[in-house]
Formats: structure tokens, C-alpha cells, sequence
């Protein structure tokens, strides 16, 4: 999965645009191979619930050993909240549970985006 991230990112580009909260999860396998993308919440225009049972559900269905999670800011601003940073350490403690990586976290805004990857937040 390593120098793959612009191409992930670009699966999540259309949340930028999004008027509310969104989000979406990608899952690959060992070789980093895209096994299936699905939309996985939607909330209001500043929040929306990370449904972990249907992200961990839909890990195990597709056999998946890497997570990429996204969602949205339609404030613009991709800086993660507080509650950003406990859901994404929830999930990533989830996944490992069932043997698999959440790989990264993306927050999509217009025109920018934060990667918890990048910022050494996983």
C-alpha cells in the first residue's frame, strides 16, 4: 500500500463537494489490491457517526487486511476534531482485533484534505 496514496485519495474526491458529512471506507487486500468501496454514514453538516460494526462487518466479508477510511468537512477545513482523533483510535484498535490496518484516515474539505498517515496519527 505504500506510495498508493494519491490514487486512494482520489476514490474519496467526490466527498469533498458534499453539502453534509460523509463517509466512506475502502478495502484492499495484503497486496494492496481494491476488494470494495462502500458509503458507510452520512450526518449533518458537522458530524457524522462511524458506523465501527459495518466497517469491521464489511472487513471480514471482503477479507480485507487494509482499511482506508474517509469522510468530509463541508466547513472547508480538514483539521480532525477531537472526536476525529478517539473514533479514528477506536477503529484502528477494532480492525487490529480482527487482524487487520486501518492504513489511513482521510478528512476531504474543498480543495484540501488531512491524511492521519501523514500527520504520523497511525
Amino acid at each position: 500500500m505504500e506510495g498508493r496514496d494519491d490514487p486512494i485519495a482520489a476514490l474519496f474526491e467526490p466527498l469533498a463537494k458534499a453539502p453534509r458529512e460523509l463517509c466512506a471506507a475502502a478495502y484492499f487486500d495484503r497486496r494492496g489490491a481494491l476488494l470494495g468501496l462502500r458509503h458507510c454514514g452520512a450526518g449533518d453538516a458537522s458530524t457524522v457517526e462511524l458506523p465501527f460494526r459495518s466497517i469491521t462487518i464489511d472487513t471480514l466479508a471482503f477479507g480485507a487486511r487494509e482499511v482506508v477510511l474517509a469522510h468530509n468537512h463541508p466547513s472547508g477545513d480538514p483539521r480532525p476534531s477531537e472526536a476525529d482523533l478517539a473514533l479514528t483510535r477506536r477503529l484502528s484498535q477494532a480492525l487490529a482485533a480482527i487482524d487487520a490496518h486501518l492504513h489511513d484516515h482521510l478528512i476531504m474539505a474543498a480543495g484540501s484534505r488531512f491524511s492521519f498517515r501523514a500527520a504520523g496519527l497511525l
